[in-house]
């Protein structure tokens, strides 16, 4: 590795904690009220005003891409290629749906009132792999939109010119409970897990506005996760986002909190201010 990356590990600075495959960054941002506008607007305004960033919907880049794919921003003088996704495609109709099916079966329990699912589950012979079922349903619009953001900063990389410059897709979800912040790093986890798949994607940033996470002695937070595939990042790529999250708090008139997890997913464990997200597969 070259002396800038020899010095940034020294320097320990925006370190991940390995989280089973991947390196997971956990930050909190505290609650803002005064917040009106949508997530993805906010964020597209503050991108638009990042002083090394350049939006790839400017009239300078339509020459060069024509009617190809693009990715949404430059970031980090061109060293960093963005694309913002928002995640809207709700899964609970499709898991109720899912459920019904199982629990018509011979061999399905009978529940009464409220019952988490995983404990459902759990009286099914096969439920390992009914729960791994639900988790690929609840995943899939992350899985969707790591794959559309893979052939988008492919597109950009090969139309500028830019090769080395990193991929990173930013996830946003605002208002949707049912794909949280656990689902969002577990469906991460298990789409890069092989290292040949989304090779054009080095980091991605979720940042989360529909549910909250409890920091032990600070309170709740919005969770915003920041996921690396390799312990060591370069070091300018490093220390812009780093300052990135710090300016994004400061953006929405909030701050930012970094949260030891120690590699436990138990961090991320969501908290809704109306109650989990109940599904009815008898509706």
């Amino acid at each position: 590795d070259s002396s800038k990356d020899r010095g940034y590990k020294q320097q320990r600075r925006l370190r991940g904690v390995c989280c089973v495959d991947l390196y997971l960054h956990l930050f909190g941002l505290r609650p803002n009220a005064s917040s009106q506008s949508s997530l993805e607007l906010r964020l597209k305004r503050f991108l638009d005003l990042e002083a090394t960033s350049e939006s790839l919907d400017a009239e300078k880049f339509c020459e060069a891409f024509g009617s190809r794919k693009r990715a949404d921003y430059l970031l980090n003088n061109r060293k960093i290629i963005a694309e913002l996704k928002t995640l809207n495609s709700p899964p609970t109709s499709r898991l109720s749906k899912r459920l019904r099916t199982w629990l018509s079966r011979p061999e399905a329990p009978i529940a009464f009132g409220q019952v988490g699912v995983a404990k459902v589950l759990d009286y099914f012979p096969d439920g390992e792999l009914l729960k791994k079922e639900i988790f690929d349903l609840s995943g899939r619009a992350v899985r969707q939109s790591l794959q559309k953001a893979d052939v988008q900063i492919a597109s950009t990389k090969s139309c500028l010119s830019v090769d080395s410059s990193s991929g990173l897709l930013i996830l946003m979800n605002e208002s949707e409970p049912g794909i949280d912040i656990q689902t969002i790093a577990l469906a991460i986890r298990s789409c890069i897990l092989d290292k040949e798949n989304y090779k054009n994607i080095s980091y991605v940033m979720a940042i989360v506005e529909s549910h909250k996470i409890n920091v032990i002695n600070k309170g709740k937070y919005f969770p915003l996760i920041f996921v690396t595939r390799a312990e060591n990042i370069p070091e300018s790529d490093g220390i812009f986002f780093e300052s990135l999250v710090s300016y994004w708090a400061l953006f929405n008139n909030s701050d930012v909190i970094s949260i030891e997890h120690h590699g436990s997913w138990d961090a991320l464990d969501p908290v809704f201010e109306d109650g989990p997200v109940v599904l009815d597969p008898f509706e």
